[in-house]
């Protein structure tokens, strides 16, 4: 071969191989970019048998159990990303392959769709073999792929692990009874049966990716491969657009087909009782798992204590004041139920319509209070300082310090709690970074009523949005009012009184009549009003009086309202009512709209007549320990002599002069 022939040969060789890489990057093969996401090695079980696929960048190796191998080189990338109706991961991908193993005069195609849900899973779908030309193939690919659907997927679980965080799939502490599907016994309810995921800030072990499972033996239970302690090494958690929730796990096994495992759950579990159904597979084959309740193992958890580290939390070292005990209500949170004994807080908090969590404080040092906290479910255990003021009224005030973190490493110095006593219970662990600081409170549920801070009668202005309005109603009636055969003319007025025998409560009417009889009574004695609040404690801090009431008609959670109220004149008051339960720090007397953290503002002015016997009536709450409106009689009164008169006269002048001051 000349010279000439050897360049012609070797420069069309070029081109060629230019050619085909060209081609190829083209058409998406080898993978490249987020492409590469898609290469790992895969273990499912497809169709009953075990079975491995290899995937790298330029090929696809396949062997299912003693059926069938093949190896295959990838020709095109066919579909990225295309939006699935079941699928909620955006990840996937179609590619047409060239099977590379069988011989003939005509090359063999078949596609694969893969679901990417994790670093460790990717669910695949086959087509079968089209024996054709590589266009008439991907044509064949592409109905292939619209009438196939994503819920008949394998999943593949990738056999060179890659660390995943458990706190997307598990995360506390829960007691369990399982149940097989092919088992007629009732589910297994042992003491035992525990399952812990809990990660912890610096810990060197592998507690972020490994959820512990303690499965207890039940009797006539048939024999499972969960036995004892097992660790389940978290491999991801993907969902789908019917509200379920798939994880994968895999364990120290090794037999490869019980390695694996599935489960699924629900996001719109509407249990009650603090329960999470799963359902679980007893293999690698995912394809059995239907549903929790349609599943080869049901599994119901319940969150509970950590018998290692909570329980030995929960052994309190002091009591609370005595009467701290009862059932209360907090305002600032969102439907929460405070039970509170000698020694501990419980708080029930609902997170949702169906799911409620209890979190305990527990009394550990007294002075300002100490209190480990603990959460059933939940890992942690952290400790806060309490400063409470004295009980009033139907009040617990109390201020809260920033958490901080139990380290179960020195759980067992000789000066340990008093190092956290130092650390949580100091005034600037209070202070919140700076942030103002104001008091939280409980309000005793149900409440007992007390003396309003404001009495006496008044008729009153509403201002601030007309949908926050009172308006005319009577309680549980089919009528607007009790006779509307009266005839008022034009004497409706608003009325909201406390009077003597009834200077518990707040009486609202929006209408009532003020027509008098002829001998000056009212035409309204049978009126009934719209609504009645309760007082049930009022108290000043930061220059702003507070007042909470309760009105079992109140849509607000809890019933419970809180106000700010003030005197304005010497006949005129202003209340502000909250938008929820509490009242937030920007809101004044003179707050009335959402914007100013109020729903609705009352002007208040006295409107007493005759007969009415409802003397105006006045405390700012300075001092909320004392009755103001108390008078204590001790012996009876002997005549008055005309010298002591101007005396007497003098003194009640200067105790309204005073009282006037300090409004």
């Amino acid at each position: 071969m000349s010279w000439h022939q050897a360049l012609a040969l070797g420069l069309l060789l070029a081109w060629q191989l230019a050619g085909t890489a060209l081609a190829q990057t083209g058409t998406g093969c080898p993978f490249t970019g987020d492409d590469r996401r898609y290469i790992m090695p895969l273990f499912s079980i497809d169709s009953g048998q075990d079975t491995t696929m290899f995937i790298t960048d330029n090929t696809l190796t396949y062997r299912q159990g003693f059926l069938q191998s093949y190896k295959a080189t990838c020709v095109r990338v066919l579909d990225r990303n295309r939006k699935e109706p079941e699928q909620q991961s955006k990840w996937n991908m179609l590619v047409l392959y060239r099977n590379d193993t069988t011989s003939g005069s005509r090359e063999i195609y078949f596609c694969a769709k893969f679901y990417w849900q994790s670093i460790n899973i990717i669910q695949y779908q086959l087509s079968g073999v089209y024996a054709t030309t590589a266009s008439d193939a991907a044509s064949r690919c592409t109905i292939f792929e619209s009438n196939n659907r994503y819920s008949f997927a394998v999943v593949g679980f990738s056999q060179q692990y890659q660390i995943y965080n458990c706190k997307t799939i598990l995360e506390g502490v829960f007691w369990f009874t399982y149940q097989l599907k092919d088992s007629s016994r009732t589910p297994c309810d042992a003491l035992t049966n525990k399952i812990k995921a809990c990660q912890r800030a610096g810990s060197q072990e592998r507690d972020s990716y490994i959820a512990t499972f303690n499965w207890g033996q039940c009797p006539g239970l048939a024999a499972t491969k969960d036995t004892g302690q097992q660790n389940y090494y978290c491999y991801g958690m993907w969902t789908d657009n019917n509200n379920n929730v798939y994880a994968a796990v895999g364990m120290d096994q090794a037999d490869t087909k019980f390695k694996y495992r599935c489960l699924v759950t629900r996001k719109d579990q509407n249990e009650r009782s603090i329960l999470y159904r799963w359902g679980m597979t007893v293999d690698a084959d995912c394809s059995t798992l239907k549903s929790p309740d349609e599943s080869p193992m049901k599994l119901i958890l319940r969150p509970t204590l950590d018998s290692t580290d909570q329980v030995p939390q929960l052994r309190p070292g002091c009591n609370l004041p005595k009467n701290f005990t009862g059932v209360w209500f907090q305002p600032a949170e969102y439907q929460t139920d405070v039970y509170i004994n000698a020694t501990t807080i419980k708080l029930r908090r609902q997170l949702n319509q169906y799911q409620w969590e209890e979190v305990y404080f527990v009394c550990r040092q007294e002075s300002r209070y100490l209190m480990a906290v603990v959460t059933e479910g939940r890992c942690d255990v952290d400790y806060i300082c309490m400063h409470f003021m004295p009980r009033h009224h139907n009040i617990i005030r109390f201020r809260m310090s920033k958490p901080i973190k139990h380290d179960p490493n020195h759980n067992e110095d000789s000066n340990y709690m008093s190092r956290r006593f130092r650390e949580a219970c100091d005034w600037f662990s209070f202070t919140m970074d700076q942030v103002e600081w104001t008091y939280e409170y409980f309000v005793l549920n149900p409440p007992v009523p007390i003396n309003c801070p404001i009495q006496g009668r008044f008729k009153f202005n509403m201002v601030g949005q007309e949908s926050e309005f009172y308006f005319t109603k009577i309680p549980a009636g089919v009528t607007p009012r009790p006779r509307v055969q009266v005839v008022c003319d034009q004497y409706w007025e608003s009325d909201m009184h406390a009077c003597i025998g009834e200077n518990k409560q707040l009486s609202l009417d929006v209408q009532r009549c003020m027509r008098l009889d002829h001998i000056g009574r009212p035409l309204s004695e049978y009126d009934v009003p719209d609504n009645i609040l309760t007082c049930v404690g009022y108290w000043m801090e930061d220059a702003k009086s507070y007042m909470i009431t309760f009105d079992p008609a109140d849509p607000v959670v809890g019933n419970f309202r809180c106000w700010i109220y003030r005197r304005t004149g010497l006949r005129t008051y202003r209340m502000s009512r909250s938008m929820a339960s509490k009242c937030m720090p920007d809101q004044t007397s003179s707050s009335a709209y959402p914007s100013e953290s109020a729903s609705l503002m009352l002007e208040l002015t006295d409107n007493e007549r005759l007969f009415d016997q409802c003397p105006m009536k006045f405390d700012f709450g300075k001092d909320p320990y004392t009755n103001t409106f108390q008078l204590e009689v001790f012996a009876h009164a002997g005549r008055l002599s005309p010298t002591m008169r101007p005396a007497l006269l003098a003194c009640l002048v200067a105790m309204v002069t005073a009282a006037m001051h300090s409004i």
